[in-house]
């Protein structure tokens, strides 16, 4: 699972962010990565990576407590 989350940190580095913080990354950015790195995911390993992605966004913008 490491080299999911390597990879993961790699995207994150061309996030693109609209006017409400950073936006998820879509297929089309993976899919861009993907051929820039010369590395083809597996269907489980992108889906891993997606929801790892929604998952660090939930936790980015979820109200503070206290």
């Amino acid at each position: 699972m490491a080299h999911l989350w390597a990879w993961y940190a790699d995207l994150c580095q061309t996030r693109q962010s609209g006017g409400f913080g950073p936006s998820r990354l879509s297929r089309l950015e993976i899919q861009a990565w993907e051929r820039d790195e010369g590395v083809r995911l597996e269907p489980w390993e992108r889906r891993a990576v997606m929801t790892l992605d929604a998952e660090h966004l939930l936790t980015m913008t979820a109200p503070s407590k206290g």
